[in-house]
């Protein structure tokens, strides 16, 4: 449980320096869209694994769709939610209340491989490029629906 308050803790200061570091999620330095490839394939597949095994059962099921007080992570529900917001805001989400029984208890790497799967069943293509917590990355992408 340690690990999870650290790990949270470690989330919640690069968010606040994301604030005050460059925004550079491409050559640019500019914002780039969900929906321009910002995970790899590889990430989303780990990021199905690590869902089925600590999300599917009971709250938003192996469909995504989610059941009771558990919303659903595909489709209009879901894109209505956080379409136009940074990724880093779902992140920050996902990082501080999942899984519900222990919030902050997975590793950095699945929390980013589980975004990766959402960002891929909701229709936005892979990359060639992890997914990173390097500062200011999460910041920069823009939740944007994966059709153009």
């Amino acid at each position: 449980m340690q690990y999870g308050i650290r790990f949270v803790a470690a989330g919640l200061v690069m968010s606040a320096l994301a604030g005050v570091c460059p925004r550079s999620a491409t050559a640019g330095g500019g914002p780039v869209e969900s929906r321009d490839g910002v995970y790899t394939r590889e990430q989303a597949t780990e990021g199905r694994r690590v869902y089925l095994l600590n999300c599917a059962a009971e709250c938003h099921m192996s469909n995504l769709k989610g059941i009771g007080a558990s919303p659903a992570l595909v489709g209009s529900e879901f894109m209505m939610r956080w379409e136009g917001m940074p990724l880093a805001a779902l992140w920050e989400r996902i990082v501080t209340t999942m899984p519900a029984s222990d919030p902050g208890s997975l590793a950095g790497e699945d929390y980013l491989a589980i975004l990766a799967f959402l960002l891929d069943q909701n229709q936005m293509p892979p990359g060639s490029r992890r997914l990173s917590q390097e500062a200011g990355t999460l910041d920069s992408i823009i939740i944007e629906s994966g059709k153009p």
